[in-house]
């Protein structure tokens, strides 16, 4: 059965069966916190809507593999494989 929230709902979430839920796209007590994209494809951390990737994974969600080193320059990353320059 749907049920009000007696006491309200505050920014960024809505009532839902009794109690108040986060709207999508946040997260967090009080919903204050961004969720992040893909939820970092396991390969990260999110704060507040930004993934900050560990080593090996770059890229807004964290989904492209990284090269060693970057390929120390003499070369082009690529599906975390180094293709070297001619």
């Amino acid at each position: 059965s749907l049920r009000g929230c007696s006491e309200g709902c505050g920014e960024n979430q809505h009532c839902y069966d009794g109690a108040c839920a986060c709207d999508p796209g946040f997260t967090g007590v009080g919903c204050k916190l961004r969720t992040c994209p893909n939820d970092c494809m396991g390969h990260g951390y999110c704060f507040n809507g930004s993934c900050y990737c560990r080593a090996g994974f770059a890229g807004h969600d964290c989904s492209e593999r990284t090269c060693a080193n970057n390929c120390t320059g003499h070369g082009a990353c690529i599906n975390s494989t180094c293709v070297c320059n001619p």
